[in-house]
């Protein structure tokens, strides 16, 4: 293990020896390393089962996907592709899912 300083608290910070790369970085920024309270806002105590968040953070409300999304991007992807439809109609139902995914994720 080497040992850092934290630059917004002085902590002692370790990295294992099995990660060079990370050991590399933090000799050339110390200026960078932080302990995992600093970086992360908290305490490193074990969690209590309770998310206590980030202020202002608001989660977004989990939209259900229903038969009906997927049967119309399942629609319009046909409708997209009829011109080769022999050829590609193996990957439609991937495609159409893919859609509905996104249109919820966005």
């Amino acid at each position: 293990m080497t040992e850092f300083k934290c630059s917004k608290c002085g902590k002692s910070v370790e990295f294992s020896d099995d990660q060079p790369k990370l050991v590399e970085w933090a000799k050339n920024n110390p200026d960078k390393v932080q302990c995992k309270e600093c970086k992360f806002g908290g305490t490193t105590k074990p969690s209590t089962g309770k998310a206590t968040g980030k202020s202002g953070y608001t989660a977004k409300p989990k939209v259900e996907i229903t038969p009906e999304m997927l049967h119309k991007a399942y629609d319009q992807v046909k409708a997209e592709f009829a011109d080769v439809l022999d050829e590609v109609q193996p990957f439609l139902g991937a495609w159409a899912t893919t859609i509905v995914l996104n249109k919820v994720k966005g």
